[in-house]
């Protein structure tokens, strides 16, 4: 789950313990965020726990795998080059695509139902989510919420059994063919068979008339005002970690008045600076 959803259960259910993908717990709901003092603590305490009975956490583990059956969790990331104003947001059209058309099988194996929490289900919040059911597993796949990334999550479930070894065997095996296959599926929509969110001909189209545009020939004074119309329509930018208050007026300077000599060409669109310099700017 996500940090903002590792403690949430809004009064409907008694919180135990959540966790976060980045190895971070929360245990009950005194700290309600992830909290390693009170993980560690609990490891202590569940160590102290086990060698008074002469246990070990590998054992306790293992009772839960021959009470419960072998569970096994995994992840794959798919990382998509950021959209720009000349390409497609590929990240967002890998996830219309699965929706569009999910795969019918995963891993070599059938995909049982197909879960979309952007519909909201139950007590879970909604989110940008699919879950895909195969036989003895499933796999979420999500946007990352701070990279140009998919993630592809897969976990495996097998009966009870008291041959652990083979069966944590297998279940390594299952789940590097689900991820493996999933991941390929994420990372190529093109492949896909779903309505494209843009047109490949028509992108050639416009380029082509931009190229005609440039070439076309132009009276002086209406190419002048072409080239002011493209300077009001950009947008300066300054988002270096190294920014300071002379460098952010200067651009807004420069944003207000592109060329010094020539008062009728600009301003630009806008500026883009970090949230703490908007007001300098």
């Amino acid at each position: 789950m996500g940090a903002q959803h590792a403690t949430r259960s809004d009064g409907l259910i008694e919180f135990c313990t959540g966790g976060v993908e980045a190895l971070g717990y929360a245990i009950g709901d005194i700290v309600r965020d992830k909290d390693g003092v009170s993980a560690a603590l609990l490891v202590a305490e569940m160590v102290s726990a086990s060698q008074l009975e002469a246990h070990s956490l590998q054992g306790r583990l293992d009772d839960l795998h021959r009470r419960h059956g072998v569970h096994l969790c995994g992840l794959r990331a798919v990382r998509f080059e950021p959209a720009t104003r000349f390409s497609p947001p590929r990240r967002s059209h890998a996830m219309a695509a699965l929706r569009e058309d999910p795969p019918t099988t995963i891993g070599g194996r059938e995909v049982r139902s197909t879960r979309d929490l952007m519909d909201g289900e139950g007590e879970l919040p909604v989110s940008d989510t699919l879950i895909f059911e195969v036989d003895a597993g499933r796999i979420v796949v999500r946007p990352s919420g701070t990279e140009p990334k998919l993630k592809v999550y897969g976990e495996v479930m097998l009966p009870p059994t008291d041959d652990l070894g083979a069966s944590r065997i297998e279940a390594h095996r299952i789940l590097g063919e689900l991820l493996d296959d999933a991941a390929t599926i994420a990372a190529s929509p093109e492949r896909r068979r779903f309505k494209p969110l843009y047109d490949p001909d028509e992108q050639t189209q416009l380029e082509r008339k931009a190229v005609d545009l440039m070439q076309r020939p132009h009276e002086d004074d209406l190419r002048t005002e072409d080239l002011r119309l493209i300077v009001r329509c950009l947008d300066l930018t300054m988002l270096e970690g190294d920014d300071t208050a002379g460098r952010i007026r200067a651009l807004c300077s420069s944003a207000r008045r592109p060329d010094p000599a020539n008062s009728s060409v600009g301003p630009t669109a806008a500026v883009c600076v970090y949230p703490s310099l908007v007001p300098i700017a």
